[in-house]
């Protein structure tokens, strides 16, 4: 012992009692998940903006199953003009997210020369289950 301070990781620190082996697979791991969810946060980053104007909408007869469905409850069929454009707001907002997300995975399955030019991030995801 030198009796130097040095700052240390929780994942960089190995005990004596503990076996080498083990920590050197739990380090592997955390940098792996570390890099998964790196990943996960560029893909999320980069579907959140992908334009959604080009995208196709809801059609009038899905919108009206939707306010249907959810002005169902006994409370909101006792009240008359109730207010949905703040739900259907966010339920359009998810189907175009939804729907960019759907593009995104395809482009992903394309070859990774394709890919370098049009998503300039290296992602390394998880396989999907």
């Amino acid at each position: 012992m030198t009796g130097e301070y040095i700052e240390l990781t929780r994942i960089n620190l190995l005990f004596n009692s503990e076996d080498p082996r083990i920590f050197a697979q739990r380090v592997a791991q955390a940098h792996q998940e570390r890099t998964y969810a790196d990943s996960q946060i560029r893909y999320n980053f980069f579907v959140d903006n992908m334009p959604p104007e080009e995208l196709s909408e809801l059609d009038p007869e899905q919108i009206s199953r939707i306010i249907h469905m959810a002005t169902a409850s006994r409370y909101l069929k006792s009240r008359p003009n109730v207010d949905t454009t703040g739900i259907m707001y966010e339920v359009n907002q998810d189907f175009s997210r939804t729907m960019n997300k759907i593009i995104m995975d395809k482009t992903l399955e394309k070859s990774p020369e394709e890919l370098k030019d049009m998503i300039p991030a290296n992602l390394t995801l998880p396989d999907k289950p």
